[in-house]
């Protein structure tokens, strides 16, 4: 077999720039070189390896089947060189570095303390919290450009570790108007009886957008009743969502952590029967992890282990 020709940092610097930013002009700016320095940099790369690695129409250019395989080892590559460099620089005790963290948009509030305390515990670590689409945390871990990913993640090729359960439930604007405040001298209310989808007789929702887990979680459970609901908004931002229903758009269902983060006194949050319950999960490829990454995995386990273990 033919020895294959070599591959410098540089060059797959500048091959996932160009990825990255859609353009070999603006590659060339985030790589403080010149646009002809970078174009000529990645068609040396192209011949020595006998392959096209990006299509050019126009002024456009496309990254092929074969640049979109190689982009995952690349990042790694780079971040490996990067990070050995780190090592070698530092004069500090401890761990150093950066970290790439995807997380799901309906767990952020539950992960920020985490992220806090190992910003606490390491100063010299740097930490990239990307917070994307539900549906991206799998796709941006298993591309290379996120180190770790936390949230209710699918994903076969990934590696999975529990983290910590949580049900769903049920929020509808409160008939009752707000909640008496505390010392109002009012009795307290019932506790909410459960939701059943086959009673709801057509229900106003508020959702999130189609395919997002949590729309997935809300269709499939009206589904199993054989019952069907009114989608009179779909949202984008699900920070909307909450705050729609207490306006009297009409009623959700979102996790729980997310209905208790809602601050109105115009809603009331009720379970759902059947229940639903989803187990967010920590992952990352199946690979050796750094040391940073090996660190946070670590700290997650020890801060949400005795959560997942409680009745």
């Amino acid at each position: 077999m033919d020895e294959l020709p070599s591959l410098s940092e540089r060059q797959l610097g500048y091959v996932v720039a160009a990825v990255e930013e859609g353009s070999f002009t603006e590659a060339a700016i985030e790589c403080s070189v010149s646009q002809p320095t970078l174009s000529a940099s990645i068609g040396r790369l192209e011949r020595d390896l006998g392959i096209t690695l990006f299509d050019r129409i126009g002024r456009r250019i496309v990254p092929t089947d074969a640049c979109l395989a190689m982009l995952p080892a690349a990042r790694d590559l780079l971040r490996a060189a990067a990070d050995a460099r780190r090592a070698v620089s530092s004069v500090a005790d401890g761990l150093s570095g950066h970290l790439d963290l995807a997380v799901q948009p309906t767990v952020v509030g539950t992960v920020v303390g985490l992220v806090a305390e190992f910003r606490r515990d390491h100063p010299g670590v740097s930490v990239h919290l990307r917070s994307p689409g539900d549906g991206s945390v799998g796709a941006l871990v298993a591309s290379g450009v996120a180190d770790l990913g936390i949230g209710d993640v699918a994903e076969p090729s990934l590696r999975w570790r529990a983290l910590w359960d949580e049900p769903y439930v049920w929020v509808e604007p409160d008939p009752d108007g707000p909640r008496p405040t505390a010392g109002s001298g009012q009795r307290r209310r019932p506790r909410p009886r459960p939701v059943r989808a086959d009673r709801l007789g057509g229900a106003v929702l508020v959702v999130p957008p189609d395919g997002s887990p949590t729309r997935q979680v809300i269709d499939a459970w009206f589904a199993a009743a054989s019952s069907s609901s009114q989608r009179a908004l779909e949202v984008d931002h699900r920070e909307a969502i909450l705050a729609l229903v207490a306006a009297g758009a009409g009623s959700t269902i979102v996790p729980a952590s997310m209905a208790a983060g809602s601050d109105s006194a115009a809603v009331r949050v009720r379970p759902l029967d059947p229940p639903i319950e989803r187990t967010i999960g920590i992952v990352h490829r199946d690979r050796p992890l750094s040391p940073l990454a090996a660190r946070f995995v670590e700290l997650a386990a020890e801060r949400f282990s005795s959560a997942r273990r409680s009745p």
